[in-house]
């Protein structure tokens, strides 16, 4: 008996270990600048260290970062959660689209390729960055970034199979939590400059802190149902985003060149305006109740309409105040349930 429990644990120091690993490997990549980068220049921009290393990220073999795959992934959710099972089966599983599967990576890989291109020709256009020649910086570029993306997918199989799971969200929430220092260097600028006082800021982080613990208890809640995913409390607010940028580029389609202000004030509306932020949140809601329809009862469709509106809250109380918040939307939701999950799957390896 010592024995099975001295090789769990055992175990569970492996699979911790791995998880570790591959995290300081994703973070090392982020320093490691795509050849031709003028480094010289980086260094002795005199920017903020916050603000070189948000460059460094930008500029690095994984400067892609999770985006495409992310991308992917949501544009497959939404056919999981719109079309027949048997359309949607090969990607999806359990009511929800498949990091891992073949069609998901697939399809971030030429989104990863597209983007790619795009990023080598902007950094071209910058002044003093590039140090080799256009057509050959892009070419390397384009493949190095595409590689990179490559990466990133064998560090989440890495986590997945031999860590402790949830590869490919762990690798997303650290990538949302790669924006923190940035996020943290404009809060100290505002306060210095007075143009917001401590009172509202600290505000906002007893706001952020109070959406978190919502999330946590509901996650927990649900494990004792017997359900150890988060996908009702993330996918609606993630689905919703995606729809209101759908709905602006619908409509962009039928407005006339000439009435383009129309269509600016309507993305504005959808994303700075309360009005917004109550469509915003109907449509999450219409969502949630998709994915409740799908589970065993409706027992976490309020709780999920619960999580969308003390994030609406959040992100509305952050507008009126014109507060920096660390984080919010659905990126909030994401690093708080990935970071209960990790530390309950750290406890179950093994």
């Amino acid at each position: 008996m010592a024995h099975v429990q001295s090789t769990s644990q055992n175990n569970r120091v492996v699979r911790i270990a791995v998880t570790l690993a591959a995290l300081f490997a994703y973070r090392l990549g982020n320093f490691i600048l795509l050849p031709g980068i003028d480094f010289a220049a980086l260094t002795s921009s005199g920017a903020s260290e916050a603000t070189q290393s948000s460059l460094f990220s930008r500029l690095s073999i994984l400067a892609l970062g999770m985006l495409p795959w992310f991308s992917a992934l949501t544009f497959l959710e939404l056919l999981t959660l719109l079309l027949p099972k048997t359309w949607t089966q090969r990607f999806s599983a359990d009511g929800h689209a498949q990091p891992f599967s073949p069609f998901v990576i697939g399809l971030a890989l030429i989104i990863s390729a597209l983007q790619a291109l795009g990023v080598a020709q902007a950094m071209v256009a910058m002044p003093n960055l590039v140090q080799t020649a256009e057509p050959g910086f892009v070419a390397s570029a384009t493949v190095t970034l595409l590689a990179g993306s490559a990466v990133l997918v064998a560090l989440a199989v890495l986590i997945e199979r031999h860590g402790i799971g949830l590869g490919f969200w762990i690798l997303l929430a650290a990538s949302i939590l790669d924006q923190l220092p940035q996020h943290i260097g404009v809060i100290k600028l505002m306060l210095r400059q007075g143009m917001a006082s401590p009172a509202v800021m600290v505000g906002s982080l007893l706001s952020t802190v109070a959406v978190a613990a919502l999330v946590v208890a509901l996650l927990r809640a649900r494990q004792r149902a017997a359900h150890n995913d988060a996908g009702i409390f993330i996918w609606p607010l993630v689905l919703a985003s995606l729809a209101s940028g759908l709905i602006v580029a619908a409509a962009a389609l039928f407005v006339a060149d000439d009435a383009e202000h129309n269509i600016d004030a309507m993305a504005h509306m959808l994303t700075n305006e309360p009005v917004g932020f109550v469509i915003g949140g109907l449509i999450a809601s219409l969502f949630a109740a998709k994915y409740a329809s799908q589970e065993t009862d409706w027992q976490f469709f309020l709780p999920a309409v619960g999580v969308i509106a003390a994030v609406q809250a959040h992100a509305l109380i952050g507008q009126v105040f014109q507060v920096q918040p660390l984080l919010g939307g659905a990126s909030l939701v994401i690093v708080t349930a990935v970071g209960y999950l990790v530390v309950t799957r750290g406890r179950e390896a093994g």
